[in-house]
């Protein structure tokens, strides 16, 4: 008499997606990134943008605003799309200009 076992091992395996690869994270959905910090996650904002709310605190949802700038003085621009020239630009940059132009986030000074 020959006698044959036969055993069944189910295995489940549950996989969860990262916050970053499934959307959950509660980033800044236009103008915010998701960045993987380990096993965790960090709301950063795109170029050219800054954090306005969430920034170190997750229970507040994220936003980003795209960075502005003015001219504070001097004989600098701005253009339509926000970026600031020096006068005369493309041409050279004369001898002893200075402007000071300001952004949402500091002060910058060209001289």
């Amino acid at each position: 008499t020959t006698t044959t076992t036969t055993t069944t091992i189910t295995t489940t395996t549950t996989s969860s997606a990262h916050p970053c690869d499934d959307g959950t994270h509660g980033c800044d959905a236009e103008n915010g990134i998701c960045v993987i910090d380990g096993s965790g996650w960090a709301c950063a904002c795109k170029i050219g943008y800054t954090c306005t709310s969430g920034c170190n605190d997750p229970s507040v949802a994220h936003a980003c605003k795209m960075i502005s700038f003015a001219v504070e003085s001097g004989p600098c621009t701005i253009d339509a799309f926000g970026c600031a020239m020096s006068p005369g630009y493309p041409g050279i940059y004369g001898d002893k200009q200075t402007c000071v132009i300001s952004a949402t986030e500091g002060k910058l000074v060209v001289e």
